[in-house]
């Protein structure tokens, strides 16, 4: 299938090209890189890995891009540890997409685990988003002075009542950092997603009462981002999400089958 043979070629072309410039090259990285530099030698194991990875796209794609999404995960960590606001749509979700469609179509496999693999990347990598940058604004920032710069100042002009600026702005964190941690372990999977999407559209509605053209670079290269891999979370969810919590506890994602599952 070509849809496949293209996306394998295009993501094998930007990680190996990434993981020889880190090899050969060695460190520092330049600025702009998307291998973590500041990692140390740490960014050579994860290099090494990603040029095996990307060459065994050629024989064993979906394992291959499992183990290169594996990879872009931790590199997102990485990131994440030292800057929360860190812009994934710089590099890495976009190379998390073509590893998600090289995992749904590259090979024949059950539907539901095929589900349950995209679901679990999808969760795992927009809740460490979430959580980090929630645990930054709420235990760094501080919640109100959050409120106050993001949401009080900036919209003061606008028509929206200041008390509900001061709300929408303290939850903020609050949600962020909640909804990341249960994210990432799975566990009301679909509720989650859903108050996640809804707060994102919140966002994105906040940016258009500064710009209703919707200009601003942080919309697309976070809100909108971000909102993607919620919407993969709820498409796919009720397909498959066997590695979570709720899986453990045999609840599952369907909107028609919430309830938890009984043996006869």
């Amino acid at each position: 299938m070509w849809l496949v043979l293209i996306t394998r070629l295009a993501l094998a072309i930007h990680v190996i090209a990434a993981a020889l410039a880190t090899l050969i090259r060695g460190l520092p990285l330049p600025d702009g890189a998307w291998l973590p530099g500041h990692a140390g030698l740490r960014v050579y194991a994860y290099a090494a890995v990603l040029l095996v990875a990307a060459l065994g796209l050629a024989v064993q794609p979906r394992r291959a891009a499992l183990a290169i999404a594996g990879v872009l995960v931790i590199v997102l960590v990485e990131w994440l540890a030292v800057d929360p606001l860190y812009n994934t749509m710089d590099h890495l979700v976009p190379l998390l997409v073509e590893c998600g469609v090289v995992i749904a179509l590259a090979e024949r496999m059950p539907r539901e685990q095929t589900a349950s693999t995209l679901v679990a990347l999808a969760r795992v990598f927009l809740g460490a988003i979430f959580l980090a940058e929630g645990i930054h604004d709420l235990f760094v920032v501080g919640p109100i002075a959050f409120a106050r710069d993001t949401y009080v100042a900036p919209l003061a002009g606008s028509w929206m009542p200041q008390p509900l600026l001061w709300v929408a702005g303290v939850a903020n964190p609050i949600v962020q950092t909640i909804g990341g941690a249960l994210f990432v372990v799975g566990f009301a999977t679909r509720p989650v997603a859903i108050v996640l999407g809804l707060f994102l559209c919140q966002i994105l509605f906040g940016h258009t009462l500064l710009d209703p053209f919707d200009r601003g670079p942080d919309v697309h290269s976070y809100a909108l981002a971000n909102l993607a891999l919620v919407l993969v979370v709820l498409g796919l969810a009720p397909l498959g999400n066997r590695y979570s919590v709720d899986s453990l506890l045999g609840v599952s994602a369907s909107p028609r089958a919430s309830t938890p599952r009984t043996s006869p």
